[in-house]
């Protein structure tokens, strides 16, 4: 008998398709608009691009800086703006302009603009780039090309219109019900585990990026600051800034002061080291108003550089939004990790690959799975499929990384408790990140504890099994084996299949057979021994495709009192029934 095992998929695009002529023209106007927003944007990122490109041709020109200031414009979410006007001569001609960028624009941040300011003072002899056909155009420096990294994202929405047109009128989905046949594993690709790292990177470098900017960034800043010089400031306006976006509008604190180093003038508006903008227009105006009531009051300057100060170096409770983004590195990390080691798992099966499974199992299909186990060696030593350290690697940097940014705002929990002002909300809201920060610490001890475990050596014999044939499985305990109260060994046998559908895939495991080989109390079974078994004839030799597998493994069990249990999976080769 032989058995046929089936994969049954449900195709997410057949789910999804609509079937009535209506149903697919609302799709695909639905579909040709999202296209063809995502089509727009990149015709303009990519214009502006090529004009970025285009004006770096322009010609340089000796230039005279004549004015240079920082303008302050009232109802404004960018304030503050490089009021430059310089002269340049071509051509016999003189010309002015007053334009920094091409693309000028203002900023919230009165310091960077001063430093504009301090960079180019009047009577400044310096250069600029005027435009060859047309002189009276001019700037004194060029755009940056950053934008060019943001081409690919509407990319996407092109792609996925696109192809959402196309799939409702020209695809056809396949069966729901599929038998798999079993393919060469010779050149099989994984695509799969790609566009899980591929998935998993995007979550991890969008994680990272959000956490530097909102939190690895501002918690550097803060410990910088705390060398900072305490300096006596002057308000000289307070307002709060309103920002309108799709999402609703958003707020951010705006006070300009000014304060003298070295008998020198500086001013800046810097109230905190958060970036952005946030909701809550009321608590922003009551910080406005208290500083506003005091005039005079401390800044904190930096002595290398006097052009950066700023009113407010605590660290507050709103610094944990940026806890936040370590949900998507942990997400990320673990995604690429498990598809890193899936790559592993499948280039390491796809070498036992070679043969072609026909309904009976010959001699020429043995060289398949000799290269990975031997020529018909006796015996085989098996591997456990997880190495301790490699299972102690993640927790470990995952705690480093944690707790380590954890630790600022603990700081500053525990400073507020002894001064006998502990900032409430700050500490409710981080009970739940520090009790996570704690299991991380917990989950790191255990695995470091499982390093001293008693080492299992297995070796089963032949090397090569099949249906129907016999075996002996062997085992060693290297270590305190005196530990172990109780040792079990499993002969197990499970399919893997990957459904999948138009959200994702998932991965469902079925025991199609378990045998208990050894079970035992007794020391002296347990140092060093050996059980014969069987495989079944009438279940599944090994294989594997890219929606299903079949694993023969050994399953060892032993329980350690007070101490991390062993539990390992050490997989091995089943062939099909040999014909005679």
């Amino acid at each position: 008998m032989r058995l046929q095992f089936r994969h049954h998929k449900t195709c997410g695009c057949d789910s999804h398709k609509p079937d009535s002529v209506a149903g697919r023209l609302f799709a695909s106007v639905f579909f040709l608009f999202f296209g063809g927003m995502g089509l727009l944007f990149e015709v303009f990122l990519v214009r502006e691009v090529v004009s970025a490109i285009h004006r770096r041709n322009w010609s340089v020109v000796s230039c005279r800086i004549l004015e240079s200031s920082v303008r302050q414009e009232s109802n404004s979410e960018s304030p503050y703006r490089f009021a430059v006007k310089y002269e340049y001569q071509v051509n016999g001609a003189t010309y002015q302009s007053t334009r920094y960028q091409f693309k000028d624009s203002g900023s919230g941040d009165y310091a960077k603009m001063q430093k504009l300011a301090d960079r180019y003072q009047t009577g400044l002899q310096t250069q600029c780039y005027v435009n060859p056909t047309n002189p009276s155009q001019a700037i004194l420096e060029q755009d940056s090309l950053g934008i060019a990294c943001f081409i690919l994202i509407p990319t996407v929405f092109v792609i996925v219109g696109a192809g959402g047109i196309y799939g409702t009128w020209f695809y056809k989905p396949k069966p729901k019900t599929q038998k798999f046949a079993l393919p060469e594993a010779k050149g099989k690709t994984g695509k799969s585990q790609w566009g899980l790292l591929l998935f998993g990177f995007v979550f991890f470098a969008a994680g990272s990026g959000f956490s530097y900017i909102f939190l690895i960034r501002p918690m550097l800043d803060i410990v910088r600051a705390r060398t900072w010089i305490e300096t006596p400031c002057t308000i000289l306006s307070g307002q709060v800034l309103s920002h309108d976006s799709d999402d609703g509008t958003t707020y951010s604190i705006d006070i300009l002061y000014e304060y003298v180093v070295d008998d020198k003038e500086y001013r800046s508006n810097r109230y905190d080291f958060m970036s952005g903008s946030s909701s809550g227009y009321q608590g922003k105006r009551e910080v406005v108003d208290k500083y506003l009531k005091l005039k005079n009051t401390i800044c904190y300057v930096n002595p290398e550089s006097p052009g950066d100060a700023v009113l407010n170096r605590d660290l507050t409770w709103k610094y944990a939004i940026g806890l936040f983004p370590l949900i998507f590195v942990a997400v990320g990390l673990a995604v690429m990790i498990g598809a890193v080691i899936g790559m592993k798992r499948r280039a390491a099966k796809e070498s036992i690959g070679g043969w072609k499974p026909q309904t009976a199992f010959t001699s020429s299909h043995q060289s398949g799975y000799q290269q990975h186990y031997g020529q018909r060696e006796d015996k085989i030593a098996l591997k456990p499929q997880k190495h301790p350290i490699a299972m102690l690697l993640f927790p470990l940097l995952f705690c480093g990384f944690w707790n380590g940014l954890l630790s600022f705002f603990v700081y500053e929990v525990f400073s507020g408790f002894k001064t006998g002002r502990p900032d409430w909300c700050l500490t409710l809201f981080m009970i739940p990140f520090v009790l996570v920060g704690i299991g991380t610490v917990v989950w790191v001890i255990y695995q470091f504890l499982a390093l001293f475990n008693p080492r299992f050596e297995i070796a089963i014999q032949p090397a090569s099994l099949c249906l129907g044939g016999n075996g002996q499985l062997q085992w060693t305990v290297h270590g305190r084996a005196g530990r172990i109260r109780k040792l079990v060994l499993t002969l197990t046998a499970r399919e893997e299949v990957v459904n999948t559908d138009g959200e994702g895939s998932s991965t469902h495991r079925k025991l199609f057979y378990e045998k208990e080989l050894l079970s035992t109390t007794l020391r002296h079974e347990m140092k060093t021994g050996q059980v014969h078994f069987a495989i079944p004839q009438r279940t599944m030799h090994s294989f594997e495709t890219e929606h299903n597998k079949i694993i023969w493994a050994i399953n060892v069990k032993a329980d350690i009192p007070l101490w991390p249990d062993v539990k390992q999976e050490y997989q091995f080769f089943v062939g099909p029934q040999p014909v005679v």
